[in-house]
């Protein structure tokens, strides 16, 4: 009975934590959702002020995704989203993090790299998306007084400034 008992724990605990993971996951894009991302960003601030380290953010904007939704439908819509997140991934490392903030927004979290770091990486992922789509970007690096808020503002100010050039 002993050993029943463990093993429905132990399925429950799996159960459990998969239901979690599925919970905080963007089921279209496979990124994070955005409460739990925001968490998740909290926890990054906090580890780099605590280890003195780099934080980098950039706020990704898929262009004209309303057009294309307009145009070809939620089908072409949704691949264009999913395709942006699969190109996202490739040009981040394994523990960066991934949010999508809104239907068109992402948020990508890159701990120990500089702006200029960041900003080559997602120069060459946008001239990759050329002929599928394009993006936006705006980057933001931790400042020793920022909220969430405001580093997430800084680098939405930085995609609209990149976007009116």
């Amino acid at each position: 009975m002993a050993a029943q008992d463990r093993e429905q724990s132990a399925r429950d605990r799996r159960l459990a934590s998969r239901d979690r993971e599925l919970a905080a996951t963007d089921e279209l894009t496979g990124a994070r959702r955005r409460g739990v991302g925001l968490d998740e960003l909290q926890h990054a601030i906090d580890r780099a002020r605590r280890e003195g380290t780099k934080l980098t953010i950039a706020y990704v904007d898929v262009d004209d995704l309303k057009s294309l939704n307009d145009s070809d439908g939620h089908r072409a819509g949704d691949q264009l989203l999913c395709d942006v997140a699969e190109a996202l991934r490739r040009h981040m490392r394994s523990y960066d993090l991934l949010v999508r903030v809104g239907g068109d927004e992402f948020l990508c979290v890159l701990p120990g790299i500089t702006v200029s770091e960041a900003r080559g990486r997602f120069e060459q992922m946008g001239a990759e998306l050329a002929d599928g789509g394009s993006v936006s970007f705006g980057l933001s690096e931790l400042r020793e007084d920022d909220t969430p808020q405001g580093f997430i503002d800084r680098a939405d100010h930085d995609l609209l400034a990149n976007r009116s050039r």
